[in-house]
C-alpha cells in the first residue's frame, strides 16, 4: 500500500515519524507525497496548543476530501487525550502515543469495518516503548531521542497526560542508535527528549545525563568531526557536573535551549515552576562565564492567566539584562484538563498577541547582538546537504548554533570545515572557509 505521513509538533514527534517511516519500508509498505492515489493517510499529531489541535483536524479533512475512499490513520498526542473528538470526524484508526510502534500491525489498506481506538493509559507506561531506532531527518544531522514523558505537571501543560510519565532509553540502547547514525555517515547527533534533563532518573546504575555525556565523549573521542548538541532542558536539571561535562568538550556543542517561561516569580509560581527568576539569572551567567561565545536559547511565555502589564514589562527588562541569544515566544493556550484552563483572569487573545510581539521584537535585538559578537572568530561548521535557495551559497550551523552561509563547491556538503565568521546577514552570517 502507499502511506503518506504528516506531523506535527515537538522533535520527538517528528522522531517518530521518521522510525515510522523507517518501519514501513522494512514491511515493503511505500512512503508517498500526499495525493488522491495515496491509500492511507497517517497524521502524527501534536497537543501543546489549541492552534496544534486546529491544524490537525483541518489536515484530518484535506485529507478525506483529497482522497474520499482512503484509510485516514490518526496518531500522535492529540490522538491520546481527545480519542472521542477523532472518532466523531469519521477517522478509521486512532493510535495512541505508546501504540504507535504497532500501527504497521494495526493498520490495513482496506477500511475497518469499524472504527478501530488503540489508546492506552499512558500514565501506566513505565517502559521507554519500542518505537526507538535510527530514523533520520536529513543528510547531515539527525536526531535521536532518548527520553519521553514528564512529570512536572506544570498548571498550563498537557503534555504529561499526552506523553506519559518519564522513561529513558537505556544506554546501551542510546550508543547503538549513535553508532548506526555514526555508520550512516552523520557527523551531528541531537539528543531529544519531552524532559531530556531527567534522562536515566528511571533507569538502574546511578544513570543520568551528565554521565551519558561523559560516556558517549570517552566512545567516540576518535572520530573527530562527530559532534553532539543537547536539545531543550530545564533549568533546574543543568547542573554544576552538567556544566563541566560540557565545558570545553570538543564533542558537545556549546549551545543550550532552557524554558523560562516567565520573568515574573509570581507568575513562575502560578505556573508550577519550580525556581525563581533569580535563580535562573545566576544560571545562565554561570553558562555565559563557563563560555562567553556559548548559544543561549529561552522559551518564553505571554498572556498566562493572571498576566499583568507588569508583569510582562518585568519578564522583558529580566531578558533584557541576560547575555542569551534567542527566544521562542509564544501565546498561552487554555488546555482543557490543565489547572490553568481553570484560572481566573484569562488574557484576551490580542493583548497576548501584543505582548508576544514586545518579546520577539528583542530575541531579534538579542540574537543580532550575539552575532556581531561572533564577527572575527572562527568555528566549525557542518555544511548541509543543500544550498541556500536565495544566495545559492553553501549553509550549515556553526557549533554555537549560527546559521552561516559560505562559498564551495559542492563536494563540502556533508562535511565539517573550518570557518572565519565575518557578517551578519539578516538572520544569519556570511563566512569564510579557512581549511
Amino acid at each position: 500500500m502507499n502511506v503518506s505521513i504528516h506531523t506535527f509538533g515537538c522533535k520527538a514527534n517528528q522522531y517518530d515519524s521518521a522510525l515510522m517511516k523507517e518501519a514501513a519500508a522494512r514491511k515493503y509498505i511505500k512512503v508517498v507525497p500526499p495525493s488522491d492515489q495515496t491509500d492511507v493517510f497517517v497524521i502524527n499529531t501534536c497537543t501543546v496548543t489549541a492552534r496544534t489541535d486546529y491544524q490537525s483536524r483541518q489536515m484530518i479533512r484535506r485529507f478525506q476530501k483529497m482522497n474520499p475512499e482512503a484509510v485516514i490513520v490518526v496518531t500522535g498526542c492529540y490522538a491520546q487525550v481527545a480519542p472521542d473528538v477523532l472518532k466523531k470526524m469519521g477517522v478509521h484508526y486512532v493510535i495512541g502515543n505508546q501504540e504507535k510502534s504497532q500501527l504497521w500491525d494495526l493498520v490495513k489498506k482496506d477500511r475497518p469495518e469499524k472504527q478501530q481506538v488503540a489508546v492506552g493509559n499512558i500514565r501506566q507506561e513505565t517502559l521507554f516503548g519500542d518505537l526507538h531506532g535510527i530514523g533520520v531527518f536529513d543528510r547531515t544531522r539527525s536526531y535521536l531521542k532518548i527520553q519521553d514523558g514528564c512529570d512536572a505537571f506544570c498548571t498550563y501543560c498537557i503534555v504529561p497526560y499526552a506523553r506519559g510519565q518519564g522513561r529513558s532509553l537505556p544506554v546501551a540502547e542510546v550508543f547503538r542508535g549513535i553508532d548506526g547514525l555514526v555508520q550512516k555517515g552523520f557527523k551531528e547527533v541531537i539528543l531529544t527528549g519531552i524532559h531530556l534533563g531527567a534522562y536515566g532518573q528511571d533507569l538502574r546504575d546511578d544513570i543520568s545525563l551528565t554521565r551519558l555525556i561523559k560516556g558517549m565523549t570517552q566512545r567516540y573521542e576518535s572520530y573527530p568531526d562527530l559532534r553532539f548538541r543537547l536539545s531543550s532542558i530545564e533549568p533546574m536539571e543543568i547542573t554544576e557536573q552538567l556544566i563541566e561535562a560540557i565545558k570545553n568538550n570538543p564533542r558537545i556543542c556549546p549551545h543550550f535551549h532552557i524554558p523560562l517561561q516567565s520573568g515574573s516569580d509570581r507568575i513562575l509560581k502560578l505556573m508550577k515552576r519550580p525556581y525563581t527568576s533569580e535563580g535562573f539569572k545566576k544560571l545562565i551567567l554561570k553558562l555565559h562565564e563557563a563560555g562567553p561565545f556559548v548559544s543561549i536559547g529561552i522559551d518564553v511565555m505571554a498572556g498566562f492567566p493572571g498576566e499583568t502589564e507588569e508583569d510582562i514589562e518585568q519578564t522583558i527588562r529580566f531578558l533584557g539584562e541576560l547575555p542569551v541569544t534567542y527566544f521562542h515566544v509564544f501565546p498561552y493556550s487554555r488546555r482543557k484538563g490543565t489547572p490553568a484552563a481553570r484560572f481566573e483572569g484569562q488574557v484576551v487573545k490580542s493583548v497576548a498577541e501584543g505582548r508576544c510581539k514586545k518579546l520577539r521584537d528583542l530575541g531579534s535585538a538579542k540574537k543580532k547582538d550575539f552575532y556581531e559578537k561572533n564577527i572575527g572568530r572562527t568555528d566549525q561548521v557542518l555544511v548541509e546537504s543543500n544550498r541556500d535557495k536565495e544566495t545559492d551559497r553553501l549553509k550549515g550551523f556553526s557549533r554555537n548554533y549560527i546559521p552561516v552561509l559560505l562559498e564551495g563547491d559542492d563536494e563540502l556538503q556533508g562535511q565539517v570545515v573550518k570557518v572565519r565568521l565575518q557578517e551578519v546577514k539578516g538572520e544569519q552570517m556570511l563566512g569564510e572557509i579557512i581549511s
